[in-house]
C-alpha cells in the first residue's frame, strides 16, 4: 500500500514458503484475527535480506490487541501462537504489509516480499481426504509401507499422522536451522526417540581450481593427482542417463541395496532439466563411474553416485568428485553439499578425507498410533543376511526386482 492510504482489513496473504497470494477475506472460524498488531510504523519482524522471510520463514497469528508500534509481538510469542494453530492440525498462514512512498514501476516478487511488517496469523483447514485415509489402510493391508513426506509444522504433521493412522512420524534434522523440529513437541507428552545415525557434509568452494585444491587435505590431493594419471575422462552429458543408471545399479547391488527403477531417474532428469547434471567417468571408452547431481541456487548436490568395483584401483570416485567440484565452481556454484552418510561407513570416511567436517543430522521418531518404530537401517544385524544374498544375485535380477522391493523400504 502507499503511504497515506487507509490500512486494509487484510493485506496480501503470505504462505509459509514466502509466496505472495491473492487478497482474501479470512473467516473468524477457529482463530479470531481481531484488531491487528504491527501497524502504524512498527518495525518489521522479518529478515530484510530474505525475500518472504517472515521470522525466518515462519508464519504467525496474533491475538486481539490494539494496533500500534508498541504492541509489535516478540518472536517467542508469535512462534507459540503458530504452535497452537499447528497443534489443531491447521496450517498457519501469516500475513503482513509494507508501506511504499511510491510504487515501483515494475515490482518483482522479491521487492514485494521484503521489508514486511507482521500483522497476524490465521489457521487454514486442510484435513486429509477420506480417500487418503482409505489408501493408507489399503497399503497397510497389502504389506506396502506408506510414507507421508511433508514440510508441515511438526505438530500439524503429528495430527495428520494420527488422522491417517500412520504407524510413526519421522522428523529429519536440518543443518541450516537453529530450532530443532522437536521443540514444538516439548510439553505435549510425545514419546520422541532420537537417532544420531546420519551426518551431512557441506562446505563452501572457491571460484578457482587452485584455491579449492589448496583446501583439500594433502592425502586427498595425492589421490586426486593419482586418479588424473590413470587415463580417466570426465563427461557431462544428460543424454547419457542410461549409461549412468547401469553403473549406479551395479554399484548399489554391490552394497546390498535394491535399486530404483530407471523410469524414476528419467522423471528426475525431465523435471529438473538444466538443474540436473549427469556426469560419467570413462576409462578406455568404458563408463566406470557416474553421479547424478542437482543444482539449487548456489549449491551443487551430488546425490546418486557409484563406480564399478573392478576399477576402484584407478580412484574413479576421487577423480569424479574433483571434476564435479571444478565444473560447478566454474559455473558460479559456491556450496558443495556432499550429502548425508552414516557414521562409521566408507562414504562417511571418504567425505571426511576431503576436509568436509561432518554436521550432525539427527532424526526423531514419534510412535503415533501405538505402533513400534521399525529399524530399517542396513546396519541392523537382522538385515545382514538379506544384504549378503542381494550382493550375490545377478545384476539383471536385481535390476528387475529392485524397483518392486525398494518401494516397501521407508
Amino acid at each position: 500500500m502507499l503511504a497515506g492510504d487507509a490500512h486494509p482489513v487484510l493485506p496480501h496473504l503470505i504462505d509459509p514458503t514466502g509466496q505472495i497470494g491473492e487478497v482474501v477475506r479470512v473467516s473468524r472460524h477457529h482463530h479470531e484475527v481481531g484488531q491487528l498488531a504491527g501497524l502504524d510504523g512498527a518495525e518489521p519482524l522479518v529478515d530484510p535480506e530474505q525475500p518472504g522471510g517472515l521470522l525466518r520463514g515462519r508464519t504467525q497469528h496474533l491475538g486481539r490487541r490494539h494496533a500500534g508500534p508498541s504492541h509489535q509481538p516478540e518472536l517467542a510469542e508469535v512462534v507459540a501462537v503458530a504452535d497452537r494453530i499447528a497443534g489443531d492440525g491447521l496450517r498457519a498462514l501469516g500475513y503482513g504489509m509494507r508501506v511504499w512512498d511510491r510504487l515501483p514501476d515494475d515490482p518483482d516478487g522479491a521487492q514485494a516480499e521484503t521489508g514486511l511488517t507482521l500483522l497476524g496469523l490465521v489457521g487454514l483447514m486442510d484435513p486429509p481426504r477420506q480417500e487418503a485415509k482409505d489408501a493408507v489402510a489399503l497399503c497397510r493391508k497389502a504389506g506396502i509401507v506408506a510414507v507421508m513426506i511433508t514440510g508441515d509444522h511438526p505438530l500439524t504433521a503429528v495430527e495428520i499422522a494420527r488422522q491417517t493412522r500412520a504407524k510413526y512420524l519421522e522428523l529429519r534434522g536440518n543443518p541450516y536451522s537453529e530450532r530443532l523440529p522437536t521443540a514444538a513437541l516439548n510439553g505435549t507428552g510425545a514419546n520422541v526417540k532420537q537417532k544420531d545415525l546420519y551426518f551431512t557434509f557441506i562446505a563452501p568452494i572457491e571460484p578457482s581450481d587452485d584455491a579449492n585444491f589448496a583446501k583439500v587435505p594433502r592425502k586427498q590431493r595425492r589421490m586426486i593427482r593419482q586418479s588424473q594419471k590413470n587415463g580417466l575422462k570426465a563427461v557431462f552429458d544428460n543424454s547419457r542417463l542410461r549409461e549412468f543408471y547401469e553403473v549406479y545399479a551395479e554399484s548399489v547391488r554391490n552394497l546390498g541395496t535394491p535399486v530404483f527403477g530407471y523410469g524414476y531417474f528419467q522423471r528426475l532428469a525431465a523435471e529438473f532439466g538444466d538443474h540436473c547434471i549427469v556426469q560419467l567417468v570413462e576409462f578406455d571408452r568404458k563408463v566406470i563411474a557416474g553421479v547424478l547431481s542437482f543444482l539449487f541456487k548456489d549449491q551443487v548436490l551430488p546425490y546418486y553416485g557409484g563406480a564399478l568395483k573392478e576399477h576402484f584401483h584407478r580412484a574413479p570416485n576421487d577423480f569424479m568428485y574433483w571434476e564435479l567440484m571444478s565444473y560447478a565452481a566454474a559455473r558460479g556454484v559456491r556450496i558443495f553439499d556432499f550429502g548425508r552418510s552414516k557414521e562409521g561407513t566408507g562414504p562417511f570416511n571418504f567425505k571426511r578425507h576431503w576436509g568436509f567436517e561432518p554436521r550432525p543430522l539427527p532424526y526423531w521418531y514419534l510412535p503415533v498410533n501405538g505402533a513400534a518404530i521399525p529399524d530399517t537401517s542396513p546396519l541392523n544385524p537382522k538385515l545382514q543376511w538379506a544384504i549378503r544374498i542381494w550382493r550375490n544375485l545377478p545384476l539383471k535380477v536385481t535390476m528387475a526386482l529392485g524397483p518392486h522391493i525398494v518401494r516397501h523400504i521407508p
